[in-house]
């Protein structure tokens, strides 16, 4: 009758997103000996300044991860669709997403972000660093610099091999400390 409680289906089920407290950047992407992330599937919360958004973009259009750190690491956000659409250099942001890996590279699921601005700090400094330590970066499944805004001083680029467009293709660095290829 009038008044009487009814049960109705819903035709979709409604998304829940559980917001946690934000961990270190380091903390979320921290590996094993082997390189291989100790988060992987894990829903994780970061806080950091935005050092990339949309500026990694191939020649066929296909946007690259973004970026973002805070005082302790750095770590990739990628999608599909492109979280670059949602956030801006310089921005610092909580993101909630699950943490993957690919061919390597930390970064979130970004198709699970939630963007949360909370203002526009001072521009990130890079970390100076020489071209031996970043070659030596990765020893034992560590890579301290991966994600990392970096700045390598005193530097020359082989420009006579600068032949190629998009991405997929090495280029030699050489400085005081050796050489670095880049990609």
């Amino acid at each position: 009758g009038a008044g009487s409680p009814q049960t109705v289906a819903i035709a979709e089920q409604p998304l829940l997103r559980v917001w946690s407290t934000p961990e270190a950047i380091s903390t979320v992407r921290a590996n094993t000996s082997q390189g291989v992330s100790t988060r992987i599937g894990q829903a994780v919360t970061v806080r950091g300044v935005v050092t990339v958004s949309d500026e990694l973009v191939t020649s066929a259009g296909t946007r690259g991860p973004s970026y973002l750190q805070d005082g302790t690491a750095g770590i990739a956000a990628f999608s599909p669709t492109g979280v670059a659409a949602a956030v801006e250099t310089g921005e610092e942001v909580i993101l909630l997403g699950r943490m993957d890996q690919f061919f390597g590279l930390n970064q979130l699921d970004a198709s699970t972000v939630v963007v949360d601005r909370l203002g526009t700090p001072a521009p990130v400094q890079p970390l100076v660093r020489t071209l031996a330590q970043i070659a030596s970066d990765g020893a034992g499944g560590i890579e301290q610099y991966e994600g990392r805004l970096v700045r390598i001083d005193g530097v020359t680029v082989n420009t006579a091999v600068w032949t190629a467009s998009g991405s997929g293709t090495n280029y030699e660095l050489s400085g005081p400390t050796g050489t670095l290829p880049v990609r």
